[in-house]
């Protein structure tokens, strides 16, 4: 289970390249190409040390004002990008 006080960091050895549909990512170490729609790149942008998942999570629902409870859906966007080494 994840701690939504657990701090979002992106891992360094990927290669970041903005799409017209989001972001291209290259991670070095696994040799795997992700790509990320505005929304998924978005939450990307969130992960970069400074942020808990609590604090991504309030951020993500007031840009994209939200009215539901998208808590679920960011815990298993947390839990991809951890799976795929995208953050750590």
């Amino acid at each position: 289970m994840l701690e939504t006080e657990s701090i979002l960091k992106r891992h360094t050895d990927l290669v970041v390249h903005k799409t017209e549909d989001g972001y291209a990512l290259y991670n070095y170490r696994t040799r795997q190409v992700h790509f990320l729609n505005h929304t998924a790149a978005f939450f990307y942008e969130l992960c970069d040390g400074n942020h808990t998942i609590a604090e991504a999570i309030s951020i993500f629902k007031q840009h994209f004002e939200c009215s539901g409870n998208v808590y679920e859906m960011i815990l298993d966007l947390v839990k991809k990008f951890k799976d795929e080494e995208i953050i750590g």
